[in-house]
This record gives structure tokens, C-alpha cells and sequence, in this order.
């Protein structure tokens, strides 16, 4: 659901609660803890907000995903955010990076302490020079313990008031003056958007059968977990009697995740593999390379 970038859903209420909450950036500081289970759409929103003007221009806004091994400790942190903002504008930091790569031992330590203190203080200087910053950190449950420690907390706790951050995670922020917000599946009107702009033959049969459907869906679906509620569409959409499978919809009590993978396996060989195949996949499978 989340790269389904054609029947998207834009979950509308917690985007706007995010922008909501970052209107008076620069007045305090700002953290923005977004959690819940996998498979929500958190890093869907992470990087619809990224990608839009929302809160701050492009040019202004970084996306850091510790789910990929390079961001996932205190130099790769800083090297992604000097990356997107300029190198000229922490040429200090650079310096310190390089005794800290080129140094053994106990030095180590601290040097890499001496860059995170260079750092801050240069990212404070660039939020005063350009504006107001926003740095998002998705998939914040894979920040290993030493790097939340030694550097992580003391960017969040040592930056100025012109930057602010949204940090998404299957766990809370541990951090005293943090906004949190619990993202939960699709509510029901989504669940009839998303359907509908994915089948439209399900547009006459949510007419038919009402709110009744709706909720029985979000719950079949696990309170509307995006991912299923994906799998329920296709499954609508490919079946050969669709009032059989409505039918089955308004009256099970099974568990939604046994039916929905006891119809994947019932494709034909080819596609059931490539499913498989493309679950191991970082951002799961998209549109374009399950077509291919």
C-alpha cells in the first residue's frame, strides 16, 4: 500500500496533525514521534512529506532510514544530513570526520565526540543562515542502543529551535519534550477510497451493503492494516464470483492473514514465487516490479 503510488491512500488526518503540529517551528523545539505496528504506512508518510512542499521546501528537509546499514551509527547520521545540505557549509565537521576514520583505539571515541559537538554547531549556524530545517528518521526501532547513546540524542537535544524532526518507528521516542502520534490501519472511509480506486466495480457493492461491509473489512483485515487491506482488493478484484466472495467477507469470523495467504499460494506458479520473492525486498514490493 505504501508504493502503490497510483490508488494511493495520502492519510489525510495524521498528515495534517504532523503539519499542525510543526506550524510554530522555530517558536520551540519540535520532535515528532510517529509510531505503530509494521506495515501502517509509516514510511509512506515519511517520505510523502519529504517529498512535498509540506513545513519546509525540498531543499530544506533530509530523509534518514536506519533501516539501511550506511545511516545506522553516528558518522553515517552526520555524513547523510552534510550530504543533502552542502559539504561547504561543515567543512569543520568534515575535518573532524576524517581524524575520526583515520584514528584507532580509545582515540576513537573521542574524536567522534569532538565531531558531534563541530557538527551541531555548524547545523545550527546553516538553520540560521537558510531557514528553518526539517530531519526525518524513518524506521527508528533498527538505531542500534551505542549509536541512540553517543550521538542521536544529543542532535535532537543540542540542536536549535529552527530545526525540527520526525522521527517514525514501530517504538516511541524516548526524548522529555516529544509530540507523539499512534498510527493505526485505514479507518473505514479509507478503506472504501482505497477500494474503490482500486476495483471500481466495489463502488456498487459498498452501496449495496452499506457500513456494514466497511467494518467488517477493518476488522477481517486487522483494523484496517494497509498491506491486507491490499491483498483484500486484489483478491476482490481477481476472484471469479465476487457476491460469493462479499458474501464470505460479511460472514467470516477466520482470521484474515490465514484466508489472504491460502489465496496466494493458489496462483499460478510463476506469480506466487515472484510475491514471495519480492517480500525480502527493503520496500517490499511496488507496482512496477511486480509488473515486470
Amino acid at each position: 500500500a505504501r508504493t502503490d503510488h497510483i490508488h494511493e491512500i495520502k492519510r489525510k488526518t495524521i498528515i495534517e496533525s504532523i503539519c499542525d503540529s510543526f506550524d510554530n517551528v522555530g517558536q520551540h523545539k519540535i520532535v515528532f514521534s510517529l509510531f505503530g505496528n509494521s506495515g501502517v504506512g509509516k514510511s509512506y508518510i515519511c517520505k510523502y512529506i519529504y517529498n512535498s512542499d509540506l513545513i519546509v521546501p525540498e531543499e530544506n528537509k533530509v530523509l534518514i532510514d536506519f533501516n539501511h546499514i550506511i545511516n545506522n551509527n553516528t558518522p553515517g547520521i552526520i555524513q547523510t544530513i552534510i550530504a543533502k545540505f552542502g559539504y561547504g557549509q561543515f567543512y569543520n565537521t568534515q575535518i573532524q570526520l576524517d581524524k575520526y576514520f583515520k584514528s584507532v583505539d580509545a582515540s576513537k571515541t573521542e574524536y567522534l565526540a569532538k565531531c558531534v559537538d563541530i557538527f551541531i554547531e555548524e547545523l545550527n549556524q546553516y538553520a540560521n543562515d537558510y531557514g528553518h530545517l526539517l530531519i526525518i528518521f524513518d524506521t527508528f526501532e533498527a538505531l542500534s542502543t551505542n549509536t541512540e547513546k553517543t550521538g542521536f540524542k544529543q542532535i535532537l537535544q543540542s540542536t536549535n529551535n529552527n530545526i525540527g524532526f520526525l522521527i517514525a518507528g514501530i517504538t516511541k521516542v524516548n526524548f522529555c519534550r516529544c509530540t507523539t502520534y499512534h498510527i493505526s490501519g485505514f479507518d473505514e472511509t479509507e478503506i472504501k477510497e482505497y477500494l474503490i480506486n482500486r476495483n471500481s466495480r466495489m463502488k456498487a457493492v459498498f452501496k449495496k451493503h452499506g457500513t456494514l461491509l466497511l467494518s467488517q473489512i477493518r476488522k477481517y483485515t486487522d483494523d484496517g492494516n494497509p498491506i491486507l487491506c491490499g491483498l483484500v482488493s486484489d483478491w476482490l478484484l481477481h476472484c471469479h464470483d465476487l457476491n460469493t466472495q462479499i458474501d464470505y467477507l460479511l460472514s467470516s469470523k477466520e482470521t484474515s492473514r490465514k484466508h489472504l495467504i491460502n489465496w496466494i499460494s493458489e496462483l499460478n506458479h510463476d506469480l506466487c514465487i515472484t510475491m514471495r520473492f519480492t517480500a525480502f525486498f527493503n520496500d517490499r514490493m511496488t507496482t512496477r516490479l511486480l509488473s515486470s
